[in-house]
């Protein structure tokens, strides 16, 4: 029964780390394509 909880302790840590890993990486990646998106409407202004 310990062991059990161990491993679901240990399961849980490891999903939160893959959640804020992903969540690390959504936030990055927005960030890089506002950027990415701000520089290409200067180059090229459309609207």
């Amino acid at each position: 029964m310990e062991k059990l909880l161990e491993l679901a302790r240990a399961f849980t840590a490891w999903d939160w780390a893959c959640v804020a890993y992903s969540v690390g990486l959504g936030v990055l990646g927005l960030v890089w394509l506002r950027r990415w998106f701000r520089r290409n409407s200067r180059t090229n202004p459309r609207r």
